[in-house]
């Protein structure tokens, strides 16, 4: 019995070894202290890339990180490198696309630029939510002051009142 269980945990080890065994990683120089990372790691559901940028703290003079707009609007599209290519003028640029945008232009998550939002934004609770509590809200608010809230009769899922809400607010703001 003792050498099944053996023979068992040393085949099902050899099949865990292959999904991370094997990892590629080109590394450049972009400036100094700044460097852009390509990590292939092959799984047993295939290939997973990541690409990394590491670079020193923001400072807010030598080091900055920012959001960056097509054509400086909020809504519209551009390709990332002709973003990159605008602000590349007065600064070496990494572009990253860091959210998701609506096929009409619009990011789907929040906008922050000069530490203001840059989108209206709408918050939904229910009063009887346990997991998004009043407490979180109130956080969240002495954060995102300008936000709509809508509190609404339910709990963590959205009512027909708030969904109605919702509908004005989308209707307003686009």
């Amino acid at each position: 019995m003792l050498r099944k269980t053996i023979i068992v945990a040393l085949v099902a080890g050899a099949l865990a070894l292959p999904a991370h065994a094997q990892k590629i990683v080109s590394q450049q120089l972009l400036m100094p202290g700044v460097t852009y990372q390509r990590q292939v790691q092959f799984t047993s559901r295939g290939p997973v890339v990541l690409d990394v940028v590491t670079a020193p703290k923001p400072d807010g003079s030598l080091y900055t990180l920012g959001p960056a707009l097509a054509h400086g609007a909020l809504l519209g599209t551009e390709p990332l490198t002709a973003i990159e290519k605008d602000a590349s003028g007065a600064a070496t640029v990494v572009g990253v696309n860091g959210d998701f945008f609506a096929t009409n232009g619009p990011p789907t998550g929040i906008v922050m630029r000069a530490s203001a939002l840059d989108a209206p934004v709408l918050i939904g609770r229910g009063i009887r939510d346990e997991i998004y509590t009043d407490e979180k809200l109130k956080k969240d608010l002495k954060f995102l002051t300008s936000a709509e809230v809508c509190v609404f009769e339910g709990g963590h899922e959205w009512s027909d009142e708030f969904r109605a809400v919702a509908a004005r607010f989308l209707e307003r703001v686009r």
